[in-house]
């Protein structure tokens, strides 16, 4: 069983150690505002398209998870815990998908039916997916190896769900402030 372990910040470059997915948007997030800062124009509009067609490529992702059970959580009773052979255990990857398919492809839906002002998918889509996949992490297993390091008593995902969240937050503020102004 891995337990928590001291925090360095070498471990924000261990995309290979339970953080793929985080580590892959905080990439795609610093070469987007890299490239459009030297270009000298808003990142906004062009990360909006892009996090919509995330969501879609994300559904398909979570199916490959829970086909092969990528995820397993802490044993559990709950009526959508798989079987493994030491019993039932939550299984995150189908949790998730079945949260991008019930909430966040609605929401790309939902989004896409009017102009909206830059950033605001981006602020939705973060706002929806950071809380969700923060407190889903609590039910990520402990007991078998291969379990994701605690880093103070969270994962590494969980420390990118607190960026994610302040980038919907922040971006969520500065679109109400254009707004209003």
């Amino acid at each position: 069983m891995r337990g928590t372990v001291p925090w360095s910040p070498r471990v924000l470059l261990e995309f290979w150690n339970g953080m793929s997915s985080v580590g892959g948007l905080a990439g795609a997030f610093l070469g987007l505002s890299f490239y459009y800062w030297r270009a000298q124009r808003s990142w906004l509009p062009t990360a909006d398209v892009l996090v919509q067609g995330l969501v879609i490529g994300w559904a398909f992702g979570r199916l490959g998870c829970t086909l092969v059970h990528d995820h397993i959580g802490r044993p559990s009773e709950f009526l959508l815990a798989i079987h493994f052979p030491d019993g039932t255990r939550h299984d995150l990857g189908l949790y998730e998908l079945l949260y991008t398919v019930f909430v966040l492809v609605p929401a790309v839906l939902v989004l896409n039916r009017r102009p909206r002002a830059p950033g605001t998918s981006v602020a939705v889509l973060a706002l929806l997916y950071a809380p969700v996949r923060f407190l889903a992490d609590l039910l990520r297993q402990t007991d078998l190896p291969g379990a994701d390091a605690r880093h103070l008593g969270l994962t590494v995902a969980q420390y990118g769900c607190l960026v994610l969240a302040g980038v919907g937050i922040s971006l969520a503020m500065r679109i109400r402030r254009q707004a209003s102004a």
